[in-house]
């Protein structure tokens, strides 16, 4: 920290802070000139803070967890951990995913992780809520494609701290939990086939994990593959963030998380046979068995919005998400039968 930092008024508090951080993250003294929270809202768990500078350097960003139950319950669960993990072993091992560049972290007492990162608000980003288009999700395709072919060896996979089979790690208590909350805090956003599609799932629940978790080929999974997590250069390459979710299961829970929270009930339709058959191409995989995969796929979002339906809500803007993401999950759910499976034949 510099001496004009060590001087600034109690006002300025948060600059000292965020200067503080820094040097640890960095391992040197910044002149931090003004910080803005550039999230807008839309991040459940963690917040984001752009950091511009006196003298001259580029522009950084700090993502950090939240001040609230939501950042706790990031912590909680390691999701900070699987991030630090992201940035300092999986992608430096994985050439040629697109990713933000990283700066360092500093760790703090309660067991949260600051990340200094490249700043990417130059490119060009996607409101979730609007929803991507065909063309935006062939670009994540593409990156979801070198990550899984990276790393769809079982021997590297064994030892990697991160979420495996994920649905089954989900607790019934809180699946139940988030039914209840369904019916009550969002029966007026959700409409009653999405709402009775993912009551299905949960009575299917066992069955249909069981099929999840006994299917092969698994590989190393971004794991919330979505439109906020994603910005995308000038040529139209995707640029993937957020690795706080990684999992090992087969890799078509990712298309289906992309496809389920990502675009319109409209656009998935019209656009998820031929993703799910660029997809089967580049891995050189049989293109039916992919598109059963893509299916089963889907009971990961289908039962984890449920906890996204218990989150606080603590402006308009997370409402929205959280009522447009049980909408689409609820739709894409029901329209591709994904209570039957593990039944079917």
């Amino acid at each position: 920290m510099t001496d004009d930092q060590a001087s600034l008024p109690a006002e300025s508090a948060s600059l000292r802070e965020t200067a503080s951080l820094l040097e640890g993250a960095l391992g040197r003294g910044v002149d931090v000139r003004s910080t803005e929270r550039i999230d807008g809202g839309r991040g459940v768990f963690s917040e984001v803070i752009r950091v511009e500078f006196a003298d001259g350097l580029p522009s950084l960003v700090i993502k950090q967890a939240r001040t609230d139950a939501n950042g706790a319950a990031a912590i909680a669960s390691g999701a900070y951990q699987r991030e630090a993990l992201a940035y300092e072993r999986i992608l430096p091992a994985t050439p040629g995913v697109r990713h933000p560049a990283w700066f360092g972290s500093s760790r703090s007492g309660d067991g949260g992780i600051s990340f200094v990162l490249e700043d990417l608000t130059e490119l060009r980003a996607v409101n979730q809520i609007d929803g991507l288009d065909h063309a935006d999700v062939i670009a994540i395709v593409a990156e979801l494609v070198v990550l899984h072919e990276r790393w769809n060896d079982g021997n590297e996979l064994a030892d990697l701290p991160v979420r495996r089979d994920t649905p089954s790690v989900l607790s019934p208590v809180g699946i139940a939990a988030g039914l209840a909350v369904l019916d009550s805090r969002w029966v007026d956003r959700v409409g009653p086939d999405q709402r009775r599609a993912l009551h299905q799932l949960v009575s299917a629940r066992e069955r249909v994990v069981s099929a999840f978790v006994a299917e092969g080929g698994p590989t190393l999974c971004h794991g919330d593959p979505r439109a906020d997590n994603v910005v995308f250069d000038a040529d139209g390459r995707a640029v993937l963030f957020d690795w706080q979710q990684m999992a090992v299961q087969f890799g078509e829970a990712d298309l289906a998380w992309l496809l389920a929270t990502s675009v319109t009930p409209e656009t998935r339709r019209s656009i998820e046979a031929d993703v799910v058959a660029s997809y089967a191409l580049a891995r050189g995989q049989d293109a039916a068995t992919t598109w059963q995969r893509y299916r089963l796929g889907m009971t990961l979002p289908g039962l984890s919005v449920l906890f996204l339906a218990q989150r606080e809500v603590d402006s308009g803007t997370t409402e929205q998400l959280i009522a447009t993401s049980l909408g689409r999950i609820g739709s894409a759910v029901d329209e591709l039968g994904v209570a039957d499976l593990g039944s079917e034949g």
